[in-house]
């Protein structure tokens, strides 16, 4: 499901005014752990099948309103990335190939027929966020800002003989702990994981839905 052509997201920035007090984000981040804690914002963005991507939003992070029949909750078509970003000992601020991160999502979202995000979108969201939030980025060696970009159906009702007819988009990042060397029975076990199932290392659903996928865009086709 290809995005529309013409569209352009101006990103509408609404700084949060209950951040969390510097006192306790230096304690977070002196020992950040991973995924345990979030920043103060997050960028979300919504699709129809009407407008196309819309309603930009750079907003203080918080929980979705979801009704219990959304479509993700009950055929997982939902959609994730992860990367990182870094400060550097300059006191700049980089992203680990963040391009090849779009370009998987990109890929995910047509095998799930999902509506694809515009690359430079995608980016400019990453961009956005780590911007507006880096003073959570911790300090050390390795030490980084995790940044997760997702996509989730959102369309209220069951049924798998078309896809959703509107998704959100989002991003939230949560400072993360340089990662410690596996030990060799964890190597071993995620050898084994991707022996077992190697066509999931690119794309990352939520589940195997692979037949789920294969019914959604076999609808989409038809209906185009």
């Amino acid at each position: 499901m290809s995005a529309h052509p013409d569209t352009e997201i101006d990103f509408e920035i609404r700084p949060s005014q209950a951040r969390v007090p510097a006192a306790e984000r230096e304690r977070i981040l002196a020992a950040p752990g991973f995924g345990q804690n979030f920043t103060d914002h997050m960028i979300t963005m919504r699709w129809s099948a009407g407008r196309g991507w819309h309603d930009g939003k750079l907003e203080p992070y918080g929980p979705f309103a979801l009704d219990p029949a959304t479509a993700v909750f009950h055929y997982a078509q939902e959609l994730f990335e992860g990367l990182k970003a870094y400060r550097q000992q300059s006191g700049s601020v980089v992203m680990f190939r963040p391009q090849a991160n779009a370009a998987r999502f990109t890929a995910g979202a047509r095998r799930m027929a999902m509506p694809e995000v515009p690359e430079e979108t995608f980016l400019q969201a990453l961009e956005l966020l780590v911007a507006q939030d880096k003073d959570w980025i911790p300090d050390g060696e390795g030490n980084s800002l995790y940044l997760r970009p997702f996509m989730i159906a959102t369309q209220r009702g069951l049924g798998v003989n078309h896809p959703s007819d509107s998704y959100l988009f989002c991003v939230i990042a949560s400072p993360a702990a340089r990662r410690k060397k596996p030990s060799s029975a964890a190597r071993n076990s995620a050898r084994l994981s991707i022996s077992v199932s190697p066509r999931s290392g690119a794309i990352h659903p939520a589940l195997n839905t692979d037949r789920t996928a294969a019914r959604l865009s076999q609808s989409r086709v038809s209906e185009s």
